[in-house]
C-alpha cells in the first residue's frame, strides 16, 4: 500500500512539472509571436 502511494504522488508531481513546463514554453511562443509581429 505505501509504495503505490508513494508512486502515485510521484506521478502527480511529475505530471505537474511537466503541466508546468508546458504552459511555460507555451506563453514564450506567444510572448515571441507578439514581438515579431
Amino acid at each position: 500500500m505505501p509504495t503505490f502511494v508513494n508512486s502515485k504522488v510521484f506521478h502527480g508531481i511529475v505530471s505537474c512539472e511537466i503541466t508546468d513546463i508546458y504552459v511555460f514554453k507555451s506563453r514564450l511562443l506567444l510572448y515571441f509571436s507578439e514581438y515579431i509581429k
